[in-house]
């Protein structure tokens, strides 16, 4: 029993990690902007915790939706920049 317990919480940190590295500069960009998830799933036309979902991790936005964010909020940022993964390593 105490073995699973140990897992499971592994998991969860590892889950909760995930989820901060998420779209970490799109959100970073709507908070200095106060642009709110609202905001994204309004645009979208989307269920507010859809957006939520896709700015944390669980889904991921369509090429569609990523234009449509971009071009309302965010024309003079690169995709590349907005949408970036943490884990994405970029080349050296």
């Amino acid at each position: 029993m105490q073995t699973d317990i140990y897992y499971i919480d592994k998991l969860f940190k590892c889950i909760s990690e995930v989820m901060e590295m998420a779209y970490s500069n799109l959100k970073a960009e709507m908070g200095r902007r106060d642009i709110t998830i609202e905001a994204i799933s309004k645009l979208l036309g989307i269920h507010r915790n859809s957006a939520a979902n896709k700015l944390n991790g669980p889904s991921s936005f369509s090429i569609e939706e990523a234009i449509k964010i971009k071009s309302e909020f965010f024309p003079d940022y690169e995709y590349k920049y907005l949408f970036k993964h943490e884990e994405e390593k970029e080349a050296v």
